[in-house]
């Protein structure tokens, strides 16, 4: 998990993740490269949304990236 939160995710794989994460975390999750994550969120091609987290990185928004990998979710308190 990248951040502390009041909520968190657990997917149908079984990982607890927090509401949002890094784009090296996010590329994990589908699989691609951590370099290519992080080019396509620069670029603005990443396919879900993205909010910046401080002039210089981003971080995705865990929810839009579970329902784009097609993987169901549910809320637990940590």
């Amino acid at each position: 998990m990248s951040t502390a939160s009041a909520f968190t995710v657990r997917a149908a794989n079984g990982q607890l993740y927090a509401l949002t994460m890094s784009p090296a975390e996010a590329a994990a999750l589908l699989g691609l490269g951590r370099t290519s994550a992080y080019e396509m969120v620069a670029s603005g091609t990443w396919p879900t949304p993205v909010t910046p987290a401080s002039k210089v990185t981003h971080q995705v928004l865990t929810l839009p990236l579970l329902a784009y990998a097609g993987m169901p979710y549910e809320f637990v308190k940590p």
